[in-house]
């Protein structure tokens, strides 16, 4: 009979202090992003630079800090990076930065959108991607207040979409008067994690608080539904968004820390075209199967049930999957799960 083992695990890099995001960079190199405001630059070979890239001035009380880092996809042009941060006066900010060589020019910084409100202990989101459209997406926490994820004339608790300077891009959805032009969808407690489908939609991982989490496929002004739903909509539920998938947090808590959907061939047919999903509390990875629009999400089934504390996946410019561990600070290069015959 067959028993299925754990993915071979490679360590490519290690001795990262609470790693919160990583990206490739196109020469191969690797940008990680430490809650402290560092940003370590790793080379080709898995070495890690003593001397960080850059140091974000950040608060690191609770969930402050530096949270997101994302790549511009004309990188090789521009040298552009943009992080998510909690500023040294407590306010959430997404920022472009310009890296020359092993640096971060000086005075590059520039402040593409930052919160009013002051940032509390907990609930930053940080999720950033470009999609396919070239616009940039951030993911915000609701910042501890909850009905800050129903108001549109706050940043909190909404998944915001800019123009890669900056600006608002002119087909942003009109959520009414009041409302901020750069919101795309509402109704979040805390995004944490977000990616886009081959074919373009986007999918967000929402920790939940006491009961659910969930997956989101995000379209143009929905409304996620928190705080009058966590996990389904039960109640009041006309013009809400369900998750395509959720799951109960059970005796030992949950946190939904990464989503991915992986295409890369390398892990097997199991799990070649698979969502997968990992949350940091409860230390697993797992695959599912999804509808060709992405309506929902099932078979959910261990793909390393001994994953440890994840807090991103990310599928290589090798088509190989890595996982950043935010626990033991090191990213790893996974393999393909084997089932040895007995």
């Amino acid at each position: 009979m067959a028993a299925a083992v754990a993915p071979e695990r490679t360590v490519v890099a290690s001795g990262f202090t609470q790693p919160t995001d990583f990206q490739f960079l196109p020469d191969g190199r690797i940008l990680v992003a430490e809650k402290n405001g560092r940003i370590r630059l790793v080379d080709e070979d898995g070495d890690v630079s003593r001397r960080p890239l850059y140091r974000v001035p950040t608060l690191t009380q609770g969930e402050r800090g530096l949270g997101g880092l994302v790549v511009d996809p004309d990188f090789a042009d521009n040298g552009y990076i943009y992080v998510a941060y909690t500023t040294i006066f407590a306010r959430d900010r997404l920022a472009r930065l310009t890296v020359r060589g092993d640096r971060v020019v000086f005075g590059s910084q520039k402040v593409l959108l930052q919160s009013t409100d002051r940032s509390a202990f907990f609930h930053h989101g940080g999720a950033l991607g470009f999609g396919p459209d070239g616009m940039l997406y951030w993911g915000v926490g609701d910042n501890k207040n909850s009905d800050n994820a129903q108001d549109l004339g706050t940043i909190h608790g909404k998944i915001i979409r800019i123009n890669p300077d900056g600006t608002t891009p002119s087909d942003n959805p009109d959520l009414g008067d009041g409302a901020l032009p750069q919101i795309y969808a509402y109704g979040f407690r805390n995004p944490f994690r977000l990616t886009f489908t081959p074919t373009g939609e986007l999918l967000v991982a929402d920790v939940g608080e006491n009961s659910f989490e969930e997956v989101d496929n995000v379209i143009a002004g929905g409304n996620y539904g928190w705080p009058g739903s966590e996990g389904p909509c039960t109640s009041d539920c006309a013009g809400v968004q369900d998750p395509i998938f959720y799951y109960g947090h059970g005796d030992s808590g949950a946190a939904i820390t990464s989503v991915l959907f992986y295409d890369g061939g390398q892990l097997g047919d199991e799990f070649q075209n698979t969502l997968l999903v990992a949350d940091l509390v409860k230390g697993w990875i797992k695959a599912l199967d999804c509808t060709a629009d992405f309506s929902s999400c099932g078979n959910a089934r261990d793909f390393d049930a001994q994953a440890g504390g994840t807090v991103v996946l990310v599928q290589g410019p090798d088509d190989a999957l890595y996982q950043l561990r935010y626990d033991t600070g090191q990213i790893i290069r996974i393999g393909a799960p084997v089932s040895p015959v007995i």
